[in-house]
């Protein structure tokens, strides 16, 4: 069973606020995305990224020692530099890959496991992570409609795929002009396919935001 990982980090993280690119601000002395390329240590890994950053990356890659990591041109859409990353694999022919944000930095590899051993064992054609939400929920059009709580879920990354499906419905999604997708488990519903789920974890936060970077190191306090 081949399982590759491909890193979106192409994002110039604006709503952070720095100087940086979100994935190179340091949390508790290390960078985002060092703290996520870590978590994928065991599989092939390809990351995703605005080719203006690639030589600083390549510098962290040698002070964390961490080797065998290749580095690709991002695309104009977080939806492109997915395509990008699952093209790069292509030739190498794997079963499965991994799509994950390098924002999400807490990721637990006991959840990269569970969603490896959901899609191996199951006839889903992808598995993505979800959590519950504490907040009430409504869909807001003319009036509101307020949402079950206990049918609506948040997601998160990882995401895996089964290799060809992926790539397949990167093809069809291109040739129709749709690349403004936000999440690779939605553009497999929208193409008939099969996805399921696991359950995700609250730790594993997607930094966005400057209170997301104080909560990561208030959490990263934590662990010590």
């Amino acid at each position: 069973m081949k399982v590759v990982a491909g890193i979106l980090a192409g994002g110039i993280g604006s709503r952070v606020g720095a100087k940086l690119p979100k994935q190179f601000i340091e949390i508790g002395g290390i960078p985002i995305l060092i703290r996520s390329l870590k978590k994928f240590s065991s599989f092939q890994v390809v990351v995703a990224m605005n080719p203006e950053w690639m030589d600083y990356a390549k510098n962290l890659f040698k002070k964390y020692n961490l080797k065998d990591i290749s580095l690709i041109e991002g695309g104009k859409t977080r939806q492109l530099s997915s395509y990008n990353a699952t093209s790069f694999f292509k030739d190498y022919n794997p079963d499965y890959i991994l799509i994950h944000d390098a924002a999400r930095c807490f990721v637990r590899e006991n959840l990269i496991r569970r969603l490896i051993e959901k899609i191996n064992g199951e006839k889903f054609d992808g598995v993505i992570p979800v959590i519950s939400s504490t907040d009430s929920l409504v869909e807001v059009g003319d009036s509101v409609r307020y949402l079950s709580r206990d049918k609506v879920f948040k997601v998160q990354t990882p995401q895996i795929f089964r290799f060809n499906v992926l790539y397949n419905v990167h093809k069809i999604l291109e040739k129709r002009g749709d690349v403004n997708f936000t999440d690779d488990g939605s553009m497999l519903v929208e193409c008939g396919y099969r996805v399921g789920v696991v359950n995700g974890d609250h730790g594993n936060i997607k930094i966005s935001t400057p209170l997301d970077l104080k909560i990561s190191q208030e959490m990263v306090g934590d662990e010590g």
